[in-house]
């Protein structure tokens, strides 16, 4: 029965039924003859199951009845068939999932439609608080959320962390339907729990277009999260140099401070994004800029060991030998930490290779004490002191 259910063959469904196969039977999944049917879109099949006595809302191991399984695949005359023969247009599967999520997952909009005018919830949400316009919002399918909107779905319902279909669209770029959302009335600056508006969302993955729409639309560019990140900070920790020029052309301050006052640049610096460095300078922020723990961006690009980013921070006016808030410059960061290509180019641009710590420790004395072999050779040769001074 579920073969010839599968393969849409009616009349063999009737001969089986005849001879006193059960319609109902369930496979090692739990899947009946009726789910076989629906999810291929043997709308023939799907009635005869039904009129033998088939089960409409049968669930299978997941909780999927066959109304999901034609829904997922787009089945609009089979998810007719099932809702006339009673199958419940909101039956929830063991996550949650409505027919509705599951056409939405996969962008059937006439599915969608065909849902809703048999009653689906479109503002329904699975067990984590997923709604069927945040899934078609994520993959893309503008269609769906359109369709969606237009039987009531709210553009701006949140899942259970506060992430709204607008987030979810912006986090994976897709761009139309960021714009479908904004002009149902998506809120642009919409936070999740009170951190990060859907810019920043598009800004972590550098989705600069979808950047542009946002903007377009009236989402703050240097809108900050419970921790002072703007997008303009996300896009540089994450080496997007697109979306960081765009976030500055639409009035990011480069220059912004999150709450332990770091700025893009020391998000850029810290994670070795040399042309996002470079692209921040020549949108004017400062590269000499301190935290609250008085590194500047040269103290984070030495700390990783990124020689490239040490020298771009020189050459736009970064002073090799600025001191943190505990004494310690560039250099004596690179020694610590081993990083002889970093010391080696703070080296090249000038820096004090004697330069003392608040102990009187040199670079050198830091590098003989932590066993940095290279680091102790590399100063060696330029002529670099040590000191037993404490």
């Amino acid at each position: 029965m579920h073969a010839a259910a599968w393969n849409g063959h009616t009349e063999a469904v009737g001969a089986l039924v005849e001879a006193g196969a059960d319609p109902t039977a369930k496979d090692d999944d739990g899947l009946t003859p009726l789910h076989a049917a629906a999810w291929n879109g043997h709308t023939e099949a799907v009635e005869a199951l039904v009129e033998a006595g088939a089960d409409p809302n049968a669930k299978d191991d997941d909780g999927w009845t066959p109304l999901h399984a034609a829904a997922w695949n787009g089945h609009t005359e089979a998810v007719e068939a099932l809702v006339e023969a009673g199958a419940d247009p909101n039956a929830k599967d063991d996550d949650g999932w409505t027919p509705l999520h599951a056409a939405a997952w996969n962008g059937h909009t006439e599915a969608v439609g065909a849902l809703v005018e048999a009653g689906a919830d479109p503002n329904a949400k699975d067990d984590d608080g997923w709604a069927p316009v945040h899934i078609a919002a994520h993959n893309g399918h503008t269609e769906a959320v359109g369709a969606l909107v237009d039987a009531g779905a709210d553009p701006n319902v949140k899942k259970d962390d506060g992430w709204t279909s607008l987030h979810a669209a912006a986090q994976e770029g897709h761009t139309e339907a960021v714009g479908a959302l904004v002009e149902a009335g998506a809120d642009p600056n919409a936070k999740k729990d009170g951190e990060w508006a859907p810019m920043h969302a598009a800004a972590q993955e550098g989705h600069t277009e979808a950047v542009e729409v946002l903007v377009e639309a009236g989402a703050d560019p240097n809108a900050k999260d419970d921790d002072g990140w703007t997008p303009v900070h996300i896009a540089a920790q994450n080496g997007h140099t697109e979306a960081v020029g765009a976030l500055v052309e639409a009035g990011a301050d480069p220059n912004a401070k999150n709450d332990g006052e770091w700025t893009p640049m020391h998000a850029a610096a810290w994670n070795g994004h040399t042309d996002v460095v470079e692209a921040l300078v020549e949108a004017g922020a400062d590269p000499s800029t301190k935290d609250d723990d008085g590194d500047t961006p040269l103290h984070e690009a030495a700390f990783n060991g990124h020689a490239d980013v040490v020298e771009a921070l020189v050459k736009a006016g970064a002073d090799p030998d600025v001191k943190n808030g505990h004494g310690l410059t560039p250099l004596h960061i690179a020694a610590f930490h081993g990083q002889v290509g970093v010391v080696e180019a703070l080296v090249e641009v000038g820096a004090d290779r004697d330069a003392r710590t608040e102990r009187g420790w040199t670079a050198l004395r830091i590098a003989e004490f932590h066993a940095r072999s290279a680091v102790i050779e590399a100063l060696g040769e330029v002529g670099a002191t040590g000191t037993d001074g404490l």
